[in-house]
């Protein structure tokens, strides 16, 4: 639903046990991601809740006063609570009765926030690294038992438990809530996907496996390929007489590739917010980087020509084997492309891409700032220029050589540390 009337009835229920240190977790870490007035949303909806007696509907009217907010404005926060997880939203309509139901998860425990890399990045590019380095420190473990014996008894000692007691068998039949934290979506629908499955090949969901649906995701991003079509890649490569692998990721990844040269078709837009706010001529390609499918950037940069198969490998394997965001990939693929004459060179890029993975380097800007570092011990420690006659007399310069670009790297690497 995109609206929200001040007449709609809701109701607040919890999926979670919430304690207070997930309070302070949703003060201290979710808050810079998602806004205060998203974190006061989910506080009221807790609060409104556990004190509830017997009458726990309210129209959103009494939401919107006690909050002093507009319907625009809780629509709004309400999906970031959505978006990260600590929220799900059922609706249902009948007689002309509008009916929300809002249930409340628990937010992640600090260790599971700080081991997720979206969550870990958004408080990184929102609050900077110094800040989030700060706030993961102060939930830091902090006791050691070095040179201390183990001497805690363990269940069994203590309580000597008879399993051929009837009691151990009894089952209460009671659904009680115990932590969990909501699913977090990101832009690729699953739903969509998976009915498209069914439809065009009727293949069920339980054949995937968690990693299987993290590539499929991770391919669909890198090439900005929507629902149905990769829906229709994985029925093409689905084999259901092969119970090792029923599907052939070889095969997705080949067809998602081929997908690249038709533009106009089956594209969807994933963007991602930069850091950079200015409107200048390299900020806006900056967040072009930043917020571009590298196999569309590609194309960008070959004069809207389908890039080749060969380029289109060394993406994939800049997103697969080393983690690299779009915007990491796009600086890379611009810089290696201007320094080597308009060829993506395997050996020169994943050169490079090593010195970035070891900088840690997640967006267009880091890594073009580092970037910027090679360019510069290029030109102030190159040896002397080649100088050669072209067909229009015009002065071309020398490659870099592999061993001049080891050197140039092994020289900023040296100076940091």
């Amino acid at each position: 639903m995109d609206y929200i009337s001040e007449k709609d009835y809701y109701e607040t229920r919890f999926a979670s046990l919430i304690s207070n240190i997930d309070c302070e977790v949703l003060n201290e870490l979710y808050q810079p991601l998602i806004g205060h007035k998203s974190v006061a949303i989910f506080f009221s909806l807790f609060y409104e809740k556990m004190k509830a007696l017997e009458i726990d509907t309210f129209d959103h009217a009494h939401l919107f006063d006690k909050m002093q907010i507009s319907a625009g404005e809780f629509f709004t926060a309400r999906r970031a609570l959505e978006a990260v997880g600590l929220i799900r939203t059922f609706f249902k309509e009948e007689s002309g009765i509008r009916y929300y139901i809002y249930v409340l998860y628990a937010p992640k425990s600090p260790r599971d926030f700080f081991d997720d890399v979206l969550f870990k990045g958004l408080l990184i590019k929102y609050v900077g690294e110094k800040e989030a380095k700060r706030l993961a420190m102060s939930y830091k473990v902090d006791f050691t038992t070095k040179g201390f014996d183990d001497i805690t008894s363990s269940f069994v000692e203590t309580f000597n438990p008879d399993f051929d007691n009837p009691a151990f068998r009894k089952d209460l039949k009671v659904d009680v809530k115990g932590r969990k934290s909501g699913r977090v979506d990101t832009s690729f629908d699953f739903d969509a996907f998976f009915d498209a499955l069914d439809k065009n090949g009727q293949i069920k969901r339980d054949i995937f496996a968690k990693n299987d649906l993290k590539e499929l995701e991770r391919l669909a991003a890198l090439f900005s390929l929507d629902e149905l079509t990769m829906a229709d890649i994985v029925v093409d490569a689905y084999d259901p007489d092969n119970k090792n692998q029923r599907i052939n990721f070889q095969r997705v990844s080949d067809r998602a590739k081929e997908e690249v040269k038709f533009p106009f078709f089956h594209r969807k837009s994933k963007a991602e917010n930069s850091k950079v706010t200015s409107d200048s001529e390299l900020a806006s390609k900056i967040k072009l980087m930043d917020a571009m499918a590298p196999g569309e950037y590609l194309r960008i940069k070959q004069n809207n020509t389908a890039p080749s198969r060969a380029d289109l490998d060394i993406v994939d394997d800049l997103s697969k084997n080393l983690g690299f965001s779009h915007g990491v990939i796009n600086a890379l693929v611009d810089y290696v492309l201007a320094k080597n004459n308009n060829i993506l060179s395997r050996r020169y890029t994943e050169k490079i891409a090593s010195s970035l993975a070891r900088e840690n380097v997640t967006t267009a800007i880091d890594t073009m700032n580092y970037l910027i570092k090679i360019n510069t011990a290029w030109k102030t420690n190159k040896p002397q220029i080649a100088k050669t006659k072209a067909a229009n007399d015009k002065i071309k310069e020398e490659e870099v050589s592999d061993e001049e670009l080891e050197n140039i790297l092994a020289s900023i690497e040296a100076k940091k540390d």
